[in-house]
């Protein structure tokens, strides 16, 4: 359960972020994006197995 928590947080993140980028397109917020969608995928890995 824990996990699912982690990951709701980071999906509220996620959302907040991409909002900020579609208003501004700052480049900051883009590579913080990607860092996120790679950490993730790397989570999705470790708790799938794929």
């Amino acid at each position: 359960m824990e996990n699912y928590s982690q990951m709701r947080i980071i999906e509220s993140y996620w959302t907040d972020l991409l909002i900020e980028f579609e208003k501004n397109e700052s480049e900051e917020v883009l590579q913080v994006l990607k860092f996120i969608d790679k950490e993730v995928s790397k989570q999705n890995e470790k708790c799938t197995g794929i």
